[in-house]
């Protein structure tokens, strides 16, 4: 069965990849699958970043992104199976991260495995939530640089709760801005 589910995901995103003017001419344009980690406890916060960034993820020139999440999951489903196969044909990974991801059993125990063992599956830890970052157990994402946004005047960069307003909507635009770029540099789409 869950052969089944990774091929209809795999057929899925061959479908999306459809050819679309970009560039200098008409190009396939590439489709990338994402899938968002965060802790339910965080689920008004999250959802808020993920209401700022679909639209901005929707009007990429350079590719499609489709970022899975649970609100996917249809009454009925087999909710583990479902998350496993979406992290199996994950290009990248969006980490929200908080005290409560860390803490979290099935994100340590499942996601985050799941995530990191894949061979050029992209990390992309995003700073939800303040953490102490010197005294918190990472869960092995301690080597990764988190995404939080430095405003213009201020010594150290901000965590998505921290801010408000128009700057929450600059932290997704400059958040994106990276990750294309981190997929051009990986060669997932065309500079």
């Amino acid at each position: 069965m869950g052969a089944l589910i990774r091929g209809i995901f795999v057929v899925i995103a061959l479908v999306l990849s459809v050819t679309v003017p970009y560039g200098d001419g008409m190009k396939t344009k590439p489709h990338l699958s994402g899938f968002v980690s965060y802790a339910h406890d965080d689920a008004v916060l999250a959802h808020t970043f993920l209401n700022l960034m679909s639209p901005r993820c929707n009007i990429l020139r350079q590719c499609t992104l489709d970022p899975w999440w649970d609100r996917r999951l249809l009454v009925g489903q087999t909710w583990r199976s479902e998350i496993e196969a979406a992290i199996e044909v994950a290009d990248f990974g969006l980490l929200l991260l908080s005290p409560s991801f860390l803490a979290s059993p099935f994100i340590v125990g499942v996601e985050l495995p799941g995530l990191l063992r894949r061979p050029g599956n992209l990390i992309i830890p995003v700073g939800l939530e303040s953490i102490d970052l010197g005294r918190a157990d990472l869960r092995e994402l301690d080597h990764l640089q988190i995404f939080r946004l430095l405003l213009k005047g201020e010594p150290d960069p901000r965590w998505f709760s921290e801010l408000g307003g128009n700057n929450r909507k600059r932290f997704c635009e400059d958040l994106l801005g990276q990750m294309v770029e981190r997929f051009e540099r990986e060669g997932l789409i065309d500079e």
